[in-house]
Parts: C-alpha cells; structure tokens; sequence
C-alpha cells in the first residue's frame, strides 16, 4: 500500500496502482489496467473532513462521498517505530476499535485509509480483532506528489453515488453477479474460442459469489453482504 500526502489532502491505494500509473504516464497511447487483490482507492481532504471512495466492480468505478469523523483518544503508552518516537491513540470507526501508533516527529495529521487527525503522522494502525494492520515500512520526500486518478489505472465507467447506495449495489452483484452479462449483452468466450454456454454463465456467477463469500469481512463493518 502507498499513503500520498500533500497539504491536507491524502491518496490511499494499492502500491500495483501506483506503480502502473507511472508506467501508464510514459506509454499514454498504451495503457495498461489492472485490478489487484485490494482493489479500493480512498482520496482524504482533512480540510473538508471527506472521503472518496473509488472502488471496482462489474466494468464500474464506483465512486461516493463518505464524512469521516474520528474521535481519537490519546493514550500514554509509547513506543519506537522507524526510529521515530510514536505515542499510541484508540478510535471506534467502521464497528471496530483501533489501536494508532502516531509521531508528533512527523507533523502530519494523516495515515493510511480514512485515518487522520491526530497531531502527528499515523505509522501503524489495526483492529483490535486483528483482521485490519497497517505499519508503515519507509517514508519518501519528493519534490512533486502526482496523484493517481482512477480512472487512469481502473478499467470502466465511472459512476458517482451516494454513500447509502454503495451497500445496495455491492448486495444487488452478489445476488445476480451475471446480471450485466444479459443487460449488455457481453459475451465472454473460452480458451478454444468458443462461446459460453449458459451452463457456463452459472458456474461463473457461483465461482464470484463464492468470491464474495470469502472476502466479505469489509473494515466498514455496515458494509457487509446478506449472503446464504
């Protein structure tokens, strides 16, 4: 994962994205678009206390707003990370409780995902159910931040939503995960050149839900999927 920071703003993504994107800068008439296994990009404005959300699913990019309001409690434990001297904090977000780990060395007031506003930057940060670490494991000065745009590494149609219908899309997939198969009529082939069957449109729509089975455990606990 790469965490980008300039002023107060902040760009969380996969570190293939960032890596792509540069590729895909120098080679524009070739570009290249993947879709790694944490697949979400999260744009952070301390300013406006706003999050964007892109996420990849089904041909689409999906983008919507979420207001983050963190309500830290700093505590008295320290520790070392990086050879910085870092001070622990708590926070409740997303249904689960957090532990931080920030540098007042560091006068950022960011971290990795939608974590921010502490008086210093955040270096490490998990769930106290351990599913969720983030640990920073070097830290970069450059002269110009060049943000990714989604687009620009995510291959599909860019659709902005509200918040509350993400939750409804994401169940509507896993419900029918072929729906847009029939909708727009696209048609995917075998490794012979043959057509799919529709026998084969089923067992691909079970292999996605099994997909979403295993995967459904999403830090935004309100996030997660009615599955049988």
């Amino acid at each position: 994962m790469v965490l980008l920071q300039k002023g107060q703003e902040s760009e969380f993504l996969n570190q293939k994205y960032y890596v792509i994107d540069s590729i895909n800068r120098q080679n524009p008439k070739q570009k290249q678009y993947i879709t790694p296994r944490y697949s979400d990009i999260v744009k952070n404005s301390s300013e406006l206390g706003k999050s964007l959300f892109y996420k990849h699913l089904d041909g689409f990019i999906y983008e919507y707003p979420k207001f983050v309001q963190l309500k830290w409690n700093i505590r008295k434990e320290k520790k070392d990370i990086l050879g910085y001297h870092c001070q622990r904090a708590t926070v409740d977000y997303g249904g689960r409780h957090w532990e931080a780990w920030f540098s007042n060395e560091i006068p950022i007031q960011s971290g990795p995902y939608v974590f921010r506003g502490l008086p210093g930057l955040i270096l490490e940060i998990k769930d106290t159910e351990e599913y969720f670490k983030y640990q920073m494991i070097s830290i970069e000065k450059q002269h110009e931040i060049k943000w990714v745009e989604p687009s620009a590494v995510m291959d599909g149609k860019l659709e902005r939503l509200k918040e509350d219908r993400w939750l409804a899309i994401v169940q509507s997939y896993y419900n029918n995960p072929i729906a847009n198969y029939k909708l727009h009529n696209w048609k995917m082939y075998k490794q012979d050149g043959s057509e799919f069957t529709e026998q084969d449109y089923k067992e691909m729509g079970r292999q996605i839900q099994n997909e979403l089975k295993r995967k459904n455990n999403p830090i935004e606990k309100e996030y997660q999927l009615i599955v049988e």
